[in-house]
């Protein structure tokens, strides 16, 4: 006999993209994310995460929503589903229990952010932003049972300007995970998730399922008598062409517009693949970025900072 409700159906919800949202749309904010929480009435919650981080701000506050739903005797597990990055690692924090496939990664690293102005006002946000790094530090540390310098120092990666990127088993050593998922279980869980997929086989701890009884062919049917072909239908009269009707001034005009913009889309499409030039970045994106270092994260970051950083304060 299992422990009470432990088998039972858990809530979910998914963090995918940017914490805060983007430029794009894409990604999640605070107050969407508590909005679909609140809708969910069940005991236990799922909370899948893939994200590269984003908004400090969207991100403690969705951290410690899940904390007060912790308190209030709701039980709330995080999975590491790809990426787990900069703010988003610390919402990850937040499960009673932290689970990951094999394949997963984490990064922390210190906080980021621009400024403009004097010595005076530069000094200013490099205080905030040490306070903000050593304020994540004590979060890694409370949740994982460890000194807060642990996480500091990974935090400041090797070359004091990157942070750690993490593989699974290292995130596990420093007590960031609670449980490895197998790729295979982890696999079969997702496909098992999608309602238009039939017929997936057993996991390989269940019984092999007997196979439905094949069932008997049913008898031939005798074939219909042929039915005698319909007579020939004259065919319709020719209908005399409408005449033409004036044209209409404010259709062509939208016509016109619609074209205008289809071109316009297809121009910014063109500018959006042609390769950049530039090694401070320009007016390059992040997913620009991402795809000129071949989908590697912490060499984009490397390469083009100024854009990370753009990416990350909007």
């Amino acid at each position: 006999m299992g422990i009470p409700g432990e088998n039972d159906a858990a809530d979910r919800v998914d963090i995918n993209g940017i914490v805060g949202g983007s430029w794009f749309g894409d990604g999640v904010s605070a107050s969407d994310f508590k909005g679909k929480v609140k809708a969910l009435k069940g005991a236990r919650l799922e909370v899948h995460i893939n994200s590269p981080g984003g908004s400090v701000d969207d991100g403690l506050e969705i951290y410690n929503f899940l904390c007060g739903l912790k308190a209030a005797g709701k039980t709330v597990e995080t999975y590491a589903d790809g990426l787990v990055a900069s703010i988003a690692s610390v919402i990850f924090m937040a499960g009673d229990v932290r689970k990951a496939p094999e394949n997963a990664l984490l990064h922390i690293h210190n906080a980021l952010s621009f400024s403009y102005g004097n010595a005076a006002a530069h000094e200013t946000v490099a205080g905030e932003l040490r306070k903000i790094s050593a304020n994540i530090a004590k979060i890694y540390a409370d949740r994982c049972g460890k000194e807060a310098q642990e996480f500091a120092d990974l935090m400041d990666g090797s070359g004091k300007d990157d942070g750690t990127l993490m593989t699974v088993a290292e995130a596990q050593e420093h007590g960031m995970i609670d449980e490895v998922i197998e790729n295979k279980k982890s696999l079969a869980a997702a496909f098992r998730s999608w309602d238009f997929v039939d017929g997936l086989p057993a996991d390989p701890e269940d019984p092999e399922k007997p196979e439905d009884p094949e069932k008997p062919e049913d008898p031939e049917k005798p074939e219909d008598p042929e039915k005698p072909e319909d007579p020939e239908k004259p065919e319709d009269p020719e209908k005399p062409e409408d005449p033409e009707k004036p044209e209409d001034p404010e259709k062509e005009e939208l016509e016109n517009r619609v074209r205008e913009l289809e071109n316009r889309v297809a121009q910014i499409q063109r500018n959006a693949l042609a390769p950049t030039h530039s090694n401070e970045g320009g007016s390059l994106s992040w997913a620009e970025a991402m795809a000129e270092c071949g989908g590697n994260y912490s060499a984009a970051r490397r390469k083009y900072p100024e854009v990370y950083a753009r990416f990350m304060k909007h």
